[in-house]
């Protein structure tokens, strides 16, 4: 796993990093959004990574991750899917700005 203290100019170019756990997302400034599975819904909302990283430990890796999404649950009270309680959604990783 590729830790992220510093990018690293290998021939005059920025080497890529590896950002994979909840606590390299979160040492950079990343951001993550859940957003509801319903194409008729669309809204989404940006996640605690505090909490999340309380919760599943700071080495959890985010990448290819279905638990987050899986649980994730719609707070739109207009959603299909929010008013049934039905459970699922994406994740969206959001760099720094």
């Amino acid at each position: 796993m590729t830790r992220i203290s510093q990018i690293e100019n290998v021939n005059g170019q920025i080497a890529p990093i590896s950002l994979e756990t909840l606590a390299e997302l979160k040492a950079v400034g990343y951001r993550i959004s859940g957003h509801c599975k319903n194409h008729y819904c669309g809204a989404s909302r940006t996640l605690d990574l505090d909490a999340l990283i309380e919760r599943l430990g700071p080495e959890y890796v985010v990448i290819n991750e279905t638990r987050i999404p899986r649980n994730f649950l719609c707070q739109n009270p207009a959603c299909e899917h929010h008013q049934k309680g039905i459970r699922g959604g994406g994740l969206i990783l959001q760099p720094p700005t």
